[in-house]
This record gives structure tokens, C-alpha cells and sequence, in this order.
């Protein structure tokens, strides 16, 4: 099982990404034979899209940076 973290999932190019590897359902890792994926985890500070939201495979955690 493999687990995966996106950072910025809320935006264009997270979001992409997170759909590209729940529509896989697995992972080539480094030559391996591919490993069923488990898990995706959304950082960002915006709410994840509500299609990733909806997917049970999906976690997302929103993040407050502190300000410079």
C-alpha cells in the first residue's frame, strides 16, 4: 500500500495530480512491481475541489502559514 501527499491538492496542478494517481489505483515505484495506492493527502490552504473531497481514498488537511 502506498500513501501519498500532495502539497497545494486545492489548486490546478495538486488537484490534477491527485486525480491522475486515484484513476491509476497504483504506483511503479523505482522498478518494482506496482503497488495498489491506499491514501492521498491534500495539503493546502483552500478546501480541496469536491470531487476529491467526495473520494474516500482522500485526505485533506488545511494549513495556516504564518505571515512574514
Amino acid at each position: 500500500m502506498v500513501n501519498v501527499v500532495v502539497t497545494g491538492g486545492a489548486g490546478f496542478l495538486g488537484a490534477r495530480l491527485a486525480r491522475e494517481l486515484l484513476a491509476a489505483d497504483a504506483l511503479d515505484l523505482a522498478g518494482a512491481s506496482p503497488r495498489p495506492l491506499s491514501r492521498v493527502t491534500l495539503i493546502d490552504q483552500a478546501s480541496p475541489p469536491s470531487d476529491l473531497a467526495a473520494d474516500a481514498r482522500v485526505t485533506a488537511s488545511a494549513v495556516n502559514w504564518p505571515s512574514c
